[in-house]
């Protein structure tokens, strides 16, 4: 296979945003190491699913057929990524878009929280 997982790895990180320390702090191992998981072509399966929680993306994506499913306790509750390369910008910005919503929308609790809380004027 060609899957240099390392490369992958590190790009998911820079669009997650996620800073290297904090990465190495929620995977459990130093800053150096992370560094090496960078280099790596392989990766241990439990290492790759810890890296996938933390990310929140299926890096085991990668290791599938197109169209195969994975299976547990004879259930299949796994689809492959549907969506296209030339989504992605499209879906950033709707991600982009909802978390302004999401932080108006805090906003709007504050400050209905701040109004209940406010003694009643005559």
């Amino acid at each position: 296979m060609g899957i240099h997982i390392g490369q992958i790895i590190r790009k998911q990180l820079d669009t997650a945003g996620m800073s290297k320390t904090e990465f190495a702090r929620r995977i459990n191992t130093t800053s150096q190491n992370v560094y090496g998981i960078f280099k790596r072509k392989s990766i241990d399966t439990a290492l790759l699913q810890k890296i996938s929680e933390v990310l929140r993306y299926d890096f085991f994506q990668y290791y599938s057929k197109p169209g195969a499913a994975i299976v547990e306790d004879g259930k299949k509750d796994y689809k492959p990524s549907q969506t296209a390369p030339g989504d992605i910008p499209e879906l950033l910005k709707e991600v982009e878009s909802l978390r302004k919503e999401n932080a108006y929308l805090k906003e709007i609790n504050q400050l209905l929280r701040e109004k209940v809380k406010a003694p009643k004027s005559k």
